[in-house]
């Protein structure tokens, strides 16, 4: 199958063989002017080095430390990494060099096409992983390039960078694995799956049958002295980003009848589920418009991880806290897990990590159970995900709870704080409204790949998100749970100066929050009822509303003599509000027929903490409606 970049007027064909090899036709490669001195410790350098009586090809640019070294994946050369992408991107080496030290180099019998073989001697074949690994430590060393490392490397190149960090932990800074190769690929296959998978792998690419000195790795043998390694010297503390694709592989053509590209793919994400496991706060990014050459079709998405890497290994502090701004005032707070945490791919299993949502931002999205529909818990105001995981006592949070009936997700808006840290999503500019919510929740699910019909399940401000979600795409709403929302009903309940209070009060005293991070949630509640106004009809699906019964009124006069709420809050504006807010959520439970309106909550605002069982036992019931075909509870 044939894979097009466009560049320029250059066009770019990759016809994918072997462990997904690259026989490009039409290439355009940034060339390095040829060095003639053994040294590449400075420099640009463009050479050959000896490595005891052999000569390896070394290309390196940039200067500062550490040193970055991209390792190329199998029958992959150095050239693999300056093959100019798409219009606007820079190559990946030519985009590090602008920040640190960066080489490359051609392994022997690696190509990058047929009139571009390995530039670096012959060796018998096939080769083992760890006199790859050998062979590179060999090359760095009379090259002068000193270490510690970065080590970047590409598909079967990531056993091989993580064969070479067991084998040398002290010359390992960091590591980033970009769709790399892991070790118990075989033993996920299975043995019919892996037998036809090397049928597919093994043979020569294209107009390569008489290049006998074309790389061989016996797969099965790298991959056992990769497991003998982890037991023997598991991987040090380090930086460690991992980045997979988001599209299955495109194969080349007449695969074996016997193998099973979905088997694959699932083997394949088991594998970088693994690799993502191999440290506790390791970074985990799915490439979602890349399929297995992520370096040429998303570059930045490499360059930026190991920007990364390098950024932690010049200052250890910068891979913990992601960002220097820290809000004063946040929204929950509970514990959760690390932000770059990715335990497994999204779309199955257990998936904790960031997503590319296009338009080079990343969300963060984690996921857990199986089933359908999928439910997807949309927080509130300036509330990150683990606000589905905190409650009061010990009952099971509703995130816990929904996971043990179906697949549920929660996630990050840009601008949610998480504790005393930045929002794990990428910043947007602020304010937002509940369209543009919507339009980044379904471009996250989509690159998830977490497949439809959804139950969405709104928390206040979240509520209108979900809401407004449900009517513009009604074919992937299934159901709602709409958790206290915020509603239109509610400014059309109180007069103009009534809403102008209640609008100053729903966002609160921000000042100092700003001051430190400036990219806190701010909404234009005005513009997102107009929003949901102007959207179409929500259609039948099954609906329960909850509402909360502990009334404002009362507790507004102590508020305010604490400071907690302004001086000019008139004293009695708590009883304003819940008149309001009951005219409003009596709306929201006459949207569809058959819904299901839930008044004694014995709770607060925050129903899903104070009695998360009763929000867990709605969508549990939503869920089943769902699962049945019904359109209405009533049914």
């Amino acid at each position: 199958m044939v894979l097009v970049f466009s560049s320029g007027s250059v066009e770019v064909k990759f016809l994918l063989n072997a462990l997904l090899v690259p026989i490009a036709v039409g290439l355009s490669i940034f060339g390095i002017a040829a060095a003639t001195a053994q040294s590449a410790a400075t420099g640009d350098f463009n050479g050959r080095v000896d490595v005891g009586g052999r000569k390896i090809h070394l290309e390196c640019e940039g200067a500062g430390a550490p040193a970055v070294i991209l390792i190329s994946g199998y029958r992959n050369n150095a050239e693999i990494w300056t093959v100019e992408p798409g219009p606007g991107l820079t190559p990946v080496f030519a985009a590090v060099a602008q920040f640190t030290r960066v080489c490359a180099y051609d392994r022997p019998g690696t190509i990058l096409d047929a009139d571009h073989l390995s530039r670096s001697d012959r060796v018998p074949m096939p080769r083992t992983a760890e006199a790859i690994a050998a062979e590179l430590h060999a090359t760095l060393d009379s090259a002068g390039i000193k270490g510690p490392y970065v080590l970047a490397a590409h598909s079967l190149g990531g056993l091989f960078a993580r064969l070479y960090a067991a084998t040398y932990p002290d010359e390992v800074a960091g590591q980033v694995l970009v769709d790399a190769w892991q070790e118990d690929l075989e033993a996920v296959l299975g043995p019919a799956q892996w037998a036809a998978y090397v049928d597919l792998a093994t043979p020569a690419p294209p107009r390569l049958d008489g290049y006998a000195d074309l790389e061989l790795v016996d797969f099965e043998a790298a991959s056992a002295r990769m497991r003998e390694a982890l037991k023997s010297a598991p991987l040090r503390p380090m930086p460690l980003y991992v980045i997979s694709r988001g599209k299955p592989v495109q194969l080349p053509p007449g695969p074996p009848t016997a193998f099973s590209p979905d088997a694959f793919e699932a083997a394949w994400r088991e594998g970088q589920r693994r690799l993502a496991a191999l440290r506790p706060d390791a970074r985990h990014l799915i490439a979602a418009q890349s399929d297995h050459y992520i370096q040429i079709e998303q570059p930045v998405l490499v360059v930026d991880a190991i920007r990364a890497v390098v950024d932690a290994a010049r200052d250890p502090a910068s891979w913990t806290r992601k960002h220097q701004l820290q809000p004063a005032k946040t929204a929950g707070g509970s514990p959760v897990p690390s932000a770059n945490v990715a335990p497994a791919d999204p779309g199955s299993g257990e998936f904790t990590g960031l997503i590319d949502v296009g338009g080079g931002r990343k969300m963060y999205l984690e996921c857990r159970g199986a089933g359908s529909p999928t439910v997807v818990l949309v927080a509130g105001l300036k509330a990150f995900a683990g606000d589905w995981n905190s409650a009061g006592g010990t009952a099971p949070t509703v995130f816990s709870g929904v996971a043990n009936v179906t697949r549920v997700c929660a996630y990050d808006r840009p601008g949610t704080p998480v504790g005393e840290l930045p929002s794990r999503s990428d910043p947007v500019r602020q304010p937002t409204t509940a369209a543009d919510a919507v339009a980044d929740l379904h471009a996250l699910l989509g690159a998830a790949r977490e497949p439809a019909p959804y139950v969405l399940v709104g928390h206040s401000y979240g509520g209108l998100i979900a809401k407004l979600y449900a009517r513009t795409y009604p074919r992937d709403a299934a159901g709602l749970v709409l958790v206290d929302a915020l509603t239109e009903g509610l400014q059309e309940a109180e007069t103009p100066e009534q809403w102008a209070t209640q609008r100053v009060l729903m966002e609160g005293d921000i000042r100092e929050s700003l001051a430190l991070y400036p990219a806190l949630e701010r909404i234009d509640p005005d513009r997102s009822f107009d929003q949901v106004r102007a959207a179409p009809p929500l259609s039948p699906l099954p609906l329960i509303v909850l509402s909360a019964d502990r009334p404002w009124g009362p507790q507004i006069p102590a508020l305010i003599a604490d400071g907690t709420l302004p001086a000019d809050v008139p004293a009695d504006f708590g009883y304003i509000t819940d008149a309001a807010q009951k005219k409003a959520q009596d709306r929201l439970a006459a949207l569809v027929p058959g819904a299901k309106h839930i008044t004694n909550t014995n709770s607060g605002h925050e129903i899903h903490k104070e009695q998360p069982g009763l929000v867990t036992d709605a969508i549990i019931d939503v869920v089943d409606a769902v699962r049945a075909g019904k359109t209405s509870l009533a049914q």
